[in-house]
């Protein structure tokens, strides 16, 4: 079976329509929690994500001390 995936919000809308478009399954954050997901911590919606067997994807966005 191909894998799901679950993307974070950060990764946009455009991802995941690339993604289906492909045939992928794809689980948005804001399919699964109120508000977009923008009050769950990454560890609340990595972790459901896995337990039903999706993957997680998401971008992080670091910063570089003294930038």
């Amino acid at each position: 079976m191909p894998p799901e995936f679950f993307l974070d919000r950060n990764l946009g809308r455009r991802v995941s329509e690339e993604l289906r478009a492909r045939g992928w399954v794809v689980h948005r954050i804001g399919d699964v929690y109120a508000d977009d997901g923008q009050d769950v911590p990454d560890e609340e919606w990595i972790s459901l994500g896995l337990r039903r067997g999706w993957v997680p994807l998401e971008r992080r966005s670091y910063q570089r001390k003294g930038s």
